[in-house]
C-alpha cells in the first residue's frame, strides 16, 4: 500500500491508499474509515473507491480527494502508460461523491470522454450517468503518409495509450488519416501525440507539436477545421472542441513543422460526436461466475451487439449501491480479480455506441 492520505468528510475521516502497483491498469484507490483521525479505522467493503481498469487510459491509483469551491468532491490520480518506463503515467481527475451511508466512491466509466467542469454544486451520480458525446473512432481504418516499424496506423484507432502510430521521421508533411466510415457529425477531436523516439525530458525546453487537422465528406475535397500550425503550447494531450459540429466521413492530421526530437507519432487521434447506425439495445444473456477458489476473481459474459462500441460493466455490494464501473471495448467478456474475499456482488451490463448508452441489463450475483 502507498500514497496514503486523509480527508474528513462530514465529521468521518477517510484514510485513503494505492495498491497493486503504478504500472498495472488495475492501480486504484481503497479506503477506511473512522470517527476519529487516530482511529481505530474500519476497511470498506467498497474498496477500492477510484479504480478504472477499461477504456483508452487506466489506471486511477495514488491521489487524493478535495471539494472545488462549490463544494463538488474530485479525486485527483495517476493513469498508467508504463512502456517507456514502468512509472511514465498521465494525471486523471474524477468526478467522486458520498452517499448517506458514507460510501465514498469516483466515477471513472466516461471521464476519458470530453465532459466539461461544472460551475455549480452538482449531483454527479446523476450528470456523469451518460457520456456528453459519442466515440466514432473505435477500430475505423486508419492510414498514413509512412511508418515506423511496429507503430503501424491501425495503433492509432484501437483506444490503447500503451500503443501508438509513429511517422518513419518527424518532418513536416507525415500525416494520418483516419477512415470513419460513413459521415458522421463531428462535434470533437482528441490528439494524444506518442512523443516517439523524443529524447527531451522536463524541466528542458517544450515539446512543441504544429499541425493541421482537415476533414472530408469524400476524401477528396478538405476542410480545416483545426489550425495549430503556429501552435506554441507543449500539450501532449489536447482535446479540439469544434465551435460547431461538421458532418464527415474522414479526418486527417497532418505535421506542419518538423519535431524537435524523434517522429511525428500519435497514441490514438480521437473522433467524438454523434453516429448514424442503430442503437444499442438492453444487454441480454448476462452470466456471472465467481472463482469458488478465490472468490476474489470473477468472469462475466453476454450477449453482443454488432453497433456497440463497448460496454459498462457496474458491480457493487448491494443492489442499489453499484459504486463500481468498467468500460469493457469491443467485447463481450469481462474478467475482475480485485473482489474482496468475503462480500457479497452484483453485476449489471450496459451497451454505448455512437449514438449513445442502452438501457441496464438485469441485476445478478
Amino acid at each position: 500500500n502507498e500514497g496514503s492520505a486523509i480527508l474528513k468528510i462530514d465529521g468521518k475521516y477517510y484514510l485513503q491508499y494505492a495498491a497493486p502497483g503504478t504500472e498495472v491498469r488495475v492501480y486504484a484507490d481503497g479506503y477506511y474509515v473512522a470517527d476519529t483521525p487516530l482511529g481505530p479505522f474500519t476497511y470498506c467493503q467498497d474498496s477500492p473507491f477510484s479504480l478504472k481498469a477499461g477504456g483508452f487510459i487506466g489506471g486511477a491509483g495514488h491521489g487524493d480527494t478535495f471539494r472545488d469551491r462549490y463544494g463538488n468532491l474530485w479525486h485527483v490520480s495517476t493513469m498508467t502508460i508504463a512502456q517507456r518506463h514502468m512509472f511514465e503515467r498521465r494525471i486523471g481527475l474524477f468526478p467522486a461523491s458520498v452517499a448517506p451511508d458514507g460510501t465514498l466512491r469516483a466515477y471513472t466509466a466516461f471521464t476519458d470522454y470530453p465532459f466539461q467542469i461544472p460551475q455549480k454544486k452538482i449531483d454527479f451520480a446523476k450528470w456523469m450517468s451518460k457520456p456528453s458525446m459519442n466515440l466514432l473512432s473505435y477500430r475505423v481504418k486508419a492510414t498514413a503518409s509512412s511508418s515506423k516499424e511496429g507503430h503501424a496506423p491501425s495503433l492509432a484507432t484501437d483506444e490503447q495509450v500503451e500503443t501508438w502510430w509513429s511517422a518513419a521521421t518527424g518532418r513536416s508533411g507525415e500525416w494520418l488519416q483516419a477512415d470513419l466510415g460513413s459521415l458522421k457529425k463531428i462535434e470533437a477531436l482528441q490528439v494524444n501525440f506518442a512523443d516517439e523516439g523524443s529524447d527531451v525530458h522536463a524541466p528542458h525546453a517544450p515539446f512543441v507539436y504544429q499541425y493541421r487537422i482537415d476533414v472530408s465528406k469524400d476524401g477528396r475535397q478538405w476542410l480545416t477545421v483545426v489550425d495549430a500550425t503556429a501552435n506554441t503550447l507543449d500539450l501532449a494531450h489536447r482535446l479540439h472542441q469544434l465551435d460547431r459540429a461538421v458532418k464527415a466521413r474522414y479526418v486527417r492530421i497532418e505535421n506542419t513543422a518538423s519535431v524537435s526530437s524523434g517522429q511525428f507519432s500519435v497514441y490514438d487521434l480521437r473522433v467524438f460526436g454523434r453516429g448514424n447506425g442503430p442503437k444499442v439495445q438492453r444487454v441480454t444473456g448476462v452470466k456471472v461466475s465467481r472463482d469458488e477458489q478465490d472468490p476474489r476473481s470473477v468472469s462475466l459474459t453476454w450477449d453482443a451487439q454488432p453497433q456497440a462500441t463497448g460496454y459498462i460493466v457496474s458491480w457493487g455490494t448491494a443492489p442499489d449501491r453499484m459504486t463500481h464501473e468498467a468500460m469493457v471495448m469491443g467485447d463481450n467478456h469481462w474478467e475482475c480479480n480485485g473482489l474482496n474475499r468475503d462480500a457479497p456482488y452484483y453485476f449489471r451490463v450496459r451497451a454505448f455506441g455512437e449514438r449513445g448508452l442502452g438501457s441496464d441489463s438485469e441485476v445478478l450475483q
